[in-house]
């Protein structure tokens, strides 16, 4: 079987779009960017993934679990950090602290946030979901993005400000 490589774009409501690059049947990265290019890349793309990310963007309960994702971009200590953040329910949240101790290092907080800067895999691996224990913490694409995200999904947080 031919592997195929593709980048597809959902449009997301708040900021501009969000852009998928696969390859094969793994999920390569998942990124907010502000513009869709001007020339389309190749345009192959898995439909379900689209589909469930506009049911996601529409404030339905969407569950990403079954979509492969490619593992090998980061460290092993990023690895554990991206596929428990990934086992936080939609809605939910946890802090940086909680999933440090899920991991094994219970003194990592900032290495787990570090860690979560460096997710390739956004939405998918849900990293907004993950807040420091005063506050909402940090979120490479901006605070209100992260705000209108935990926003969309409901969650009952005290940093909704």
């Amino acid at each position: 079987m031919p592997r195929r490589y593709g980048v597809f774009y959902v449009s997301f409501p708040y900021e501009g779009y969000i852009r998928v690059i696969f390859s094969g049947y793994k999920v390569r990265s998942v990124a907010f960017c502000k513009s869709k290019p001007k020339t389309p890349q190749e345009d192959r793309h898995p439909r379900l993934l689209e589909n469930s990310l506009r049911q996601y963007f529409k404030g339905r309960k969407v569950s990403f679990s079954s979509f492969s994702l490619d593992w090998n971009q980061g460290t092993v200590f990023q690895g554990k950090v991206w596929k428990r953040a990934r086992c936080i329910p939609y809605g939910k949240t946890r802090t940086y602290r909680q999933i440090a101790e899920a991991v094994g290092k219970p003194h990592a907080a900032r290495a787990v946030g570090n860690a979560l800067n460096a997710n390739p895999f956004l939405i998918l691996v849900p990293c907004h979901r993950v807040v420091s224990k005063g506050g909402l913490g940090g979120f490479k694409p901006g605070l209100s993005l992260k705000r209108a995200l935990l926003r969309l999904e409901g969650s009952k947080t005290l940093f909704d400000t």
